[in-house]
């Protein structure tokens, strides 16, 4: 099996003036099968990943305390 792995990464600026005031990131993996057949066999497995990371990096944003603009 292929282990396949998406980081992405955010950073929320200040809209007056670009100063960053967080930065966050997120991951995600997902598994699939070793085959070489054609590309379209590692699209669902990328996308899994990719949205996996997404949901991580949007629950970090969601979730922080701080009082950001």
């Amino acid at each position: 099996d292929l282990t396949y792995v998406a980081e992405v990464d955010a950073m929320v600026k200040d809209f007056h003036n670009g100063t960053p005031l967080a930065t966050y990131i997120g991951f995600g993996k997902a598994f699939g099968a070793v085959s070489r057949d054609s590309k379209e066999d590692d699209e669902g497995p990328i996308n899994q990943c990719v949205q996996r990371a997404l949901n991580d990096l949007f629950s970090k944003i969601e979730s922080d305390k701080r009082n950001l603009p």
